[in-house]
């Protein structure tokens, strides 16, 4: 229950940006751990692509037979080694969302349940890249 009470905040915090104006094609969903779990599900249920979603140290969570990622760009980054989240749910994540559609930018780095400053670099030029106007 806590979940879905979660995921409809985080929809309707979306929905208050878009009824003010900012289009969906420029929101991005960002999360770290948990928070990329919820954002990649997020954003696989919705009807409309976002501009991107942002999975840093995360995964996708079952269930997902009716998610479909629709071309969607996401960049997700993972530490070698993180003792918290497995790299391989990172990389099992990383190829079933490729599967479904998306288009992965997938990195990682050599550091824990982190995120290290080549990480910032690469979250910068992707955003840049889906988001022009940044440049």
């Amino acid at each position: 229950e806590f979940r879905r009470v979660l995921f409809r905040s985080i929809r309707g915090l979306m929905e208050s940006e878009i009824q003010q104006g900012v289009p969906v094609e420029r929101i991005v969903l960002a999360g770290f751990s948990q928070g990329a779990v919820m954002a990649l599900h997020i954003a696989l249920g919705l009807d409309k692509i976002p501009a991107g979603v942002m999975a840093l140290s995360g995964f996708l969570a079952p269930p997902t037979t009716d998610l479909s990622a629709k071309g969607l760009p996401i960049f997700m980054a993972h530490g070698v080694e993180d003792a918290v989240i497995s790299l391989d749910y990172g990389h099992h994540s990383r190829d079933h969302l490729n599967q479904l559609g998306a288009v992965v930018e997938w990195h990682e780095y050599t550091m824990g349940h982190a995120v290290c400053d080549q990480e910032i670099i690469d979250i910068s030029t992707w955003l840049k890249r889906i988001l022009p106007e940044l440049a």
